[in-house]
């Protein structure tokens, strides 16, 4: 049986299928999110209820993955054939790659599996849910609490990374929230408290940065990086944020009052990538239809082969945990 909530106020929570998925949707007053425990456990909508605004993008295609079959296979792997947008975790992230005898596929596999979850709090002044998924290609299990207090415009997570074997294994690790119309639009304002940045040297660009150019952040060329201005509307690129001098990611819509963020470990996570499509990219898999922005929070850059050379990988001995937390703080 599918679980419901038994109150009908302040916190609850809501069990549904959706295209053969199940799904997750917990709210209180103030706020809601949805997430899909069969799908990665991503994050398709955290929205707020006043404004009725899902401040994350959300691709048409939510795939009934029981009944998907490619029509062949992907080098990159299959995360874009699945992706539905929102928010995922990548691990283990960086690739395409190999190593260790296994391969992974672009953001890992933690976001094409399925997550068990269970409840741990259910009452009007608070909600919380625990997931928990074990990689099928990687010896590592990652265990993440979810909490929701009554009338409040927080949400907690709270995350635990296991190295199951007694192995030192290298991975890249990150979480890839992405925002979307109608909470993005021009005039929308960026804060990411970095001190420098790094274009990307293979992602299929429309950028007047060249590829591969570092320089200070905030980039101020012929348009401040910083402001989604009218002129950007066909723009594509992927820059690499460093120097952070705190964990801390925003985004803020003048026009409609609202803005958004995430704290976290910066310690962890010293890397923010900002990955901007502005109907900017053309072919496989968005063909010029996309508008949405990526600040996404990440152990290393900006692939897994490039980050062992620039010292950016991430290394789990074996049966190390690593435990961390992080904050969503919408403010109005």
């Amino acid at each position: 049986m599918q679980y419901s909530s038994e109150q009908n106020h302040g916190c609850r929570l809501l069990e549904y299928t959706h295209r053969g998925l199940t799904c997750l949707r917990l709210e209180n007053e103030r706020i809601w999110m949805v997430l899909i425990p069969d799908k990665g456990s991503d994050i398709t909508e955290i929205g707020y209820k006043p404004k009725d605004i899902n401040f994350l993008w959300k691709n048409a295609n939510i795939i009934e993955t029981a009944k998907y079959i490619s029509t062949s296979s992907n080098p990159l792997g299959n995360n874009l054939d699945y992706y539905e947008g929102g928010w995922h975790e990548c691990f283990p992230g960086g690739g395409p790659y190999q190593d260790s005898g296994y391969e992974q596929g672009i953001h890992g596999e933690a976001a094409l599996l399925p997550w068990e979850f269970k409840i741990i709090k259910d009452t009007p002044e608070e909600i919380g849910v625990e997931l928990k998924c074990k990689m099928v290609r990687t010896p590592f299990e990652i265990v993440k609490t979810i909490c929701l207090d009554s009338d409040s415009c927080k949400i907690r997570f709270s995350e635990c990374l296991k190295n199951l074997s007694s192995e030192d294994l290298q991975v890249m690790w990150g979480h890839h929230p992405v925002f979307g119309r109608p909470f993005l639009d021009e005039g929308c304002v960026i804060d990411i408290p970095a001190a420098h940045f790094h274009n990307s040297e293979s992602f299929p660009s429309s950028s007047n940065l060249a590829p591969g150019e570092k320089g200070d952040w905030p980039v101020h060329n012929s348009y401040n990086y910083a402001v989604i201005e009218p002129n950007e509307k066909k723009c594509s690129e992927l820059l690499y944020l460093t120097g952070l001098s705190e964990g801390c990611i925003s985004i803020a819509n003048p026009n409609l009052g609202l803005s958004f963020s995430i704290r976290f470990d910066k310690e962890l996570f010293p890397y923010v990538w900002y990955w901007k499509v502005l109907h900017g990219l053309e072919g496989y898999p968005w063909y010029g239809r996309t508008y949405n922005i990526g600040l996404e929070f990440w152990t290393g850059y900006p692939g897994f082969d490039e980050a062992k050379t620039n010292g950016s990988i991430r290394t789990i001995k074996g049966s190390e945990i690593i435990e961390t937390m992080f904050v969503v703080d919408i403010d109005c």
